[in-house]
C-alpha cells in the first residue's frame, strides 16, 4: 500500500500527485514548478530526451538546457544557475544505449522548434563528452546554428 505524502504550507495541506510521462507540461504546468522549494525552476514534464514529446509547444523558441543525468544532484544551485525560464532535457551517454537516437531526436527539435539558445551542463567524467558530441551533431545536422554554453561540474560539485 502506497501513502501519498502532505505537506504544510501555510496552514494549506498540499498532496503530492503523480505525473503522467506522456503529457505534456505534466505537474509542473504553471508558475509553481513542480515543487515546493523556492528556487525550483523546472517547468515542463517530462525531463529525459527519450521520454520527451518532440512536437510538444513546450520547447517552441526555447532557451534549452541539456544536462547529463547526474550533475543536478552534483551541483546544488542547478536550478537556480541553469533553468530559470529554460526548457530542460537530461540524458545519459553511458547508461543510455541508443546513442544514434539522441542525435535524431534533437537534430529533429532543433529544425521544428526554432530553439533559441543551448547550455550544456555535464559532468567533469569523460563519458559525458558524448552530450557534447551529440548536440554538435545533431546541430549540424539540422542546419540550425545555434549559441551553445557548456558548463563542466567536478565531482566536487563545482563549475571547472
Amino acid at each position: 500500500m502506497k501513502e501519498k505524502i502532505a505537506q504544510t504550507d501555510s496552514n494549506t495541506e498540499k498532496k503530492s500527485h503523480g505525473c503522467s510521462g506522456s503529457s505534456s507540461g505534466g505537474c509542473c504546468q504553471g508558475g509553481g514548478g513542480c515543487g515546493s522549494g523556492d528556487s525550483l525552476e523546472l517547468n515542463q514534464w517530462p525531463i529525459q530526451l527519450h521520454l520527451v514529446d518532440l512536437e510538444s509547444s513546450d520547447f517552441k523558441e526555447a532557451d534549452l538546457v541539456i544536462s547529463a543525468d547526474c550533475a543536478p544532484f552534483a551541483y546544488p544551485k542547478f536550478h537556480e544557475r541553469f533553468l530559470k525560464g529554460k526548457k530542460l532535457l537530461t540524458l545519459c551517454p553511458k547508461s543510455d544505449i541508443d546513442q544514434e537516437s539522441y542525435v535524431e531526436k534533437l537534430t529533429r527539435l532543433f529544425k521544428t522548434q526554432n530553439i533559441r539558445s543551448v547550455t550544456l551542463v555535464r559532468m567533469e567524467a569523460s563519458c559525458c563528452s558524448g552530450i557534447e558530441q551529440a548536440v554538435e551533431k545533431a546541430l549540424g545536422d539540422s542546419g540550425v546554428n545555434v549559441l551553445i554554453k557548456e558548463y563542466i561540474i567536478s565531482s566536487k560539485g563545482e563549475i571547472v
